[in-house]
C-alpha cells in the first residue's frame, strides 16, 4: 500500500473453509484459508484481485499486512486472491472486498 495508508476501508465477507471451493472460484495466487487460521494464529484474509491490483500495483500483495477497521485494528496478512469474487452483493462488485476467515472472526448476537 503506499506510504500512509496502511489503513483502507473496504467491504469485508466472513467465509468458511472451503468457501472458494464450493463456489468453483480458483485462487489465482497464494493460498485458501486453514483450519489453522484460527482465533490463536495470526490474523489471515484474501483479497480480490482487483484490490490487489489497486493498492499493489506490481507488487507481489502476498504477505504484506494492514490494519483491519481503523489505525488500532488488528493486523492482517494478505495469504491470497480469488479469480472472481462472488458475493451475496453483486452490485457492489468485487473492486476491494476482503475476505476473512469465520475461524478468526466469529459471528456474536
Amino acid at each position: 500500500m503506499p506510504p500512509g495508508q496502511e489503513s483502507v476501508a473496504v467491504p469485508s465477507n466472513i467465509v468458511s473453509e472451503g468457501y472458494f471451493e464450493t463456489l468453483d472460484v480458483p485462487i489465482l495466487h497464494g493460498r485458501d484459508f486453514k483450519v489453522t487460521d484460527n482465533a490463536d494464529s495470526p490474523r489471515v484474509g484474501r483479497r480480490s484481485q482487483q484490490f490487489a491490483r489497486k493498492f499493489f500495483a506490481n507488487a507481489d500483495p502476498i504477505g504484506k499486512r494492514f490494519r483491519l477497521w481503523r489505525e488500532s485494528g488488528p493486523l492482517v496478512e494478505i495469504v491470497g486472491w480469488p479469480d472472481r469474487a462472488r458475493t451475496f452483493f453483486p452490485k457492489r462488485g468485487a473492486a476491494g472486498d476482503l475476505y476473512l476467515p469465520l475461524a478468526q472472526n466469529p459471528q456474536t448476537r
